[in-house]
């Protein structure tokens, strides 16, 4: 069973939303899909170690794989990750978050993620950074919302499959 590899601590499943506007640019270069696996993490990263400002070099467990499609086989360039809930430090000890952890911040911090890798493959300008910035729904989005309780090894299998 996949689950075993991983370590009985709680999870989040987070999938990572661009806006329709920029999903051609990942029809005609097939690259941006690391790019935006590795934003996601950028983003999740930041996002859990912000949650423990005094743990040093701190990271979250982090799997993502990169999706084409969505729910009716259209194009919809994504991202689905599977998160632990907390962070491990160096010593390999795991420090959870509240269970009432709120997400919204993470959209945020995945949006600047990849437009910074956007901008630096040139696949972007500034000017279009701004304005995607100054709408009010930007399109960007991080569901959040399928959590795994700790020792949930089917459950966790069963995502893993998903």
């Amino acid at each position: 069973m996949i689950s075993e590899v991983l370590p009985a601590v709680p999870w989040v499943q987070l999938v990572f939303t661009i806006p329709k506007m920029l999903r051609p640019l990942f029809l005609w270069d097939r690259s941006l899909y690391g790019d935006l696996c590795r934003s996601a993490y950028a983003a999740t990263s930041r996002f859990f170690q912000a949650q423990f400002p005094g743990l040093e070099k701190a990271v979250p467990g982090v799997v993502a794989a990169p999706q084409s499609f969505g729910n009716i086989l259209n194009f919809h360039p994504h991202a689905h990750a599977l998160s632990s809930l907390g962070v491990f430090t160096r010593d390999g000890v795991f420090h959870p978050v509240p269970e009432d952890i709120d997400f919204a911040p993470l959209e945020e911090l995945f949006r600047e993620e990849l437009f910074k890798a956007l901008l630096k493959k040139e696949k972007i300008t500034e000017e279009r950074i701004t304005l995607l910035r100054s709408w009010k729904h930007s399109g960007f989005r991080v569901h959040s919302d399928r959590r795994l309780a700790q020792g949930d090894r089917q459950e966790l299998e069963s995502l893993l499959q998903y």
